[in-house]
């Protein structure tokens, strides 16, 4: 055979390949299956969900380094769905062509992709109520009677020659027990069921591209399932909704089931102290922890439960909780602040989280009854338990401002601006925008007048 005719097979070859799929409809379906490959395998290497969290290391330092911070279950769904996809690929090429086995394994890898949230925010209530915690700092902070509209220095006039700062929230609370039937489920309820599930606001608010690239690709390689032959099979589409949509169904019905039986044992619990039964109801304490998990993260269920453990005479560290709470509200804040600053290395990230909330609120009183240097003492070791405390970081621009530390308010512009990259809402900009003025009047303060012209600039385009 000529050695021409040898080097032309693999060009025949692709000339008979396009022959025989060259048709549009063919062309695109290839392209897709590539972008849904690209897409599922970025999502390997993408995170789904981050917030920005503590160092494993309490430092020493002003500023410790923010790390990201992940769901424990994220890299267990990041190795789901590319195995899903090989297992894809294996029965495309030994069938030929897409099967009901293709469809049903596509349809899991978007039924896996989906329920990502729920075990996110439910499932992982430790990360999920450090989530929900910094959710509710940048709350506190950009509604239109928080501290950046409220107390920042421009806010000072002639009729308010003070500005006070507002405490931190009260409650952390990662999902609402119900306060309705079973049987009262309705488009007003809709909020209640999508916390439940796991799509809530702050699920929205950490959400990484990981995820989407995620349901993106699973859902394409499901649609390119659908084709048999030449054409479209429509027998098969709508099996593999109504398939998808039952597990999701059931999914959702395992997920309301949980708040329900909590919401049940915790009016036995409340029966039980009623009666003085207090060993009873901490056994329906603990029983609603293992029905709905997410509930062992809420402040009030916390400070029950460190009541109880008080009572009894334990010695816990949720027993101390109760006791500093108590010392604080009769007024014995030197007693409650001791307690307080020992839990903040306790072993529950409950009681932990508890604690530094307590301690950022005793800066905030400290600050308010003009004790600065103690407010910025304090506010510098919440910010060594939480680096990614998006109040303590404002609160300490302000005390920059006020001890003339134009240093200061500058790397803690850099610190909201590197916080806010972990966020989605829009509502960032009033966050760099405020830091960036605070910079401005810092600069302004300590005479630089270069400084200050880039900070207007940057705060103008946060």
């Amino acid at each position: 055979m000529p050695e021409f005719e040898l080097l032309d097979q693999p060009r025949s070859r692709v000339r008979r390949w396009l022959t025989q799929n060259g048709s549009l409809g063919n062309l695109i379906q290839v392209f897709l299956f590539v972008v849904a490959i690209a897409l599922v395998l970025s999502s390997f290497s993408k995170d789904w969900f981050a917030i920005p969290g503590p160092a494993t290391n309490v430092s020493t330092d002003l500023l410790p380094p923010v790390i990201s911070r992940t769901p424990t279950y994220q890299s267990t769904f990041q190795v789901l769905l590319p195995a899903g996809l090989a297992l894809l690929v294996i029965l495309r090429v030994l069938q030929k062509k897409w099967t009901v086995a293709s469809t049903v394994v596509a349809c899991l890898m978007l039924f896996v992709a989906l329920t990502f949230p729920y075990f996110t925010m439910l499932k992982d209530p430790a990360f999920a109520a450090d989530a929900i915690w910094l959710q509710m700092q940048h709350d506190n902070l950009t509604w239109l009677g928080g501290d950046i509209y409220s107390s920042a220095e421009s806010g000072q006039t002639a009729w308010k020659s003070k500005v006070y700062w507002i405490d931190p929230p009260r409650q952390v609370a990662i999902a609402p027990l119900p306060t309705w039937s079973i049987w009262q489920i309705g488009l007003d309820k809709a909020e209640d069921l999508l916390i439940w599930t796991g799509y809530s606001n702050v699920f929205c608010q950490f959400v990484r591209k990981g995820w989407f690239y995620a349901v993106a690709g699973s859902s394409i390689l499901l649609v390119l399932t659908f084709k048999n032959a030449d054409r479209l099979n429509l027998k098969r589409a709508g099996g593999a909704i109504a398939f998808t949509i039952g597990l999701l169904l059931i999914a959702s019905g395992v997920a309301i089931y949980g708040p329900f039986q909590a919401k049940t044992h915790l009016a036995l619990a409340e029966e039980a102290v009623s009666q003085g039964n207090i060993e009873i109801a901490m056994q329906e304490l603990e029983q609603c922890g293992k029905s709905f998990p997410a509930l062992t993260q809420d402040t009030y269920f916390i400070a029950q439960k460190a009541e109880l453990e008080n009572k009894l005479g334990q010695t816990t560290d949720f027993a101390k909780l109760s006791q500093a709470t108590s010392n604080e509200s009769a007024g014995r804040y030197d007693q409650s602040y001791k307690i307080w600053r020992v839990l903040c290395d306790s072993q529950h990230a409950s009681i932990r989280r508890e604690a530094v909330r307590a301690i950022l609120r005793f800066a905030i009183q400290d600050y308010n009854s003009q004790r600065t240097s103690l407010a910025q003492s304090r506010l510098r070791f919440v910010l060594q338990r939480q680096p990614g405390n998006v109040k303590a970081v404002y609160f300490l621009q302000i005390l920059g401002i006020r001890e003339n530390q134009p240093q200061v308010v500058y790397s803690m512009c850099e610190r909201m601006t590197e916080l806010t990259e972990f966020l989605n809402f829009n509502t960032t900009k009033i966050l760099k925008a405020a830091s960036q003025q605070n910079a401005t009047v810092a600069a302004a303060q300590h005479g630089d007048t270069m400084e200050t012209w880039h900070r207007i600039l940057k705060a103008k385009s946060p």
